[in-house]
């Protein structure tokens, strides 16, 4: 599996890139809304079950991705400090992963 996480702020271009890269590589893309909107049809934005159900769905879906090989673009937005514990998880390493973080200036 190759995986190319694409992170940062809010409204920094990482759906955009992830888009173009998709159609340029043919990699599936998982974006982060997909995991919000689906556990905040139940729960509230920012709760414990909230937090604990996103992370866990969006973690077994990269997992179950590595073990069917399947090539994924995976966006996250960055607020820190809350989302410090997922993006400091221990992540493969191998020559097929990377892990990109997308800036974009403040004055945007």
């Amino acid at each position: 599996m190759k995986l190319v996480f694409i992170y940062g702020p809010p409204s920094s271009g990482k759906l955009t890139v992830a888009k173009e890269l998709a159609e340029l590589t043919g990699f599936k893309l998982f974006h982060n809304h997909v995991s919000i909107q689906f556990v905040e049809s139940l729960f509230e934005f920012g709760s414990k079950p909230f937090s604990r159900l996103t992370d866990k769905y969006r973690t077994e879906m990269l997992e179950e991705a590595a073990k069917e090989k399947v090539d994924t673009i995976f966006t996250f937005v960055y607020g820190k400090p809350e989302d410090n514990p997922f993006r400091k998880k221990d992540r493969p390493k191998s020559e097929h992963t990377r892990w990109e973080g997308l800036l974009c200036p403040p004055e945007m």
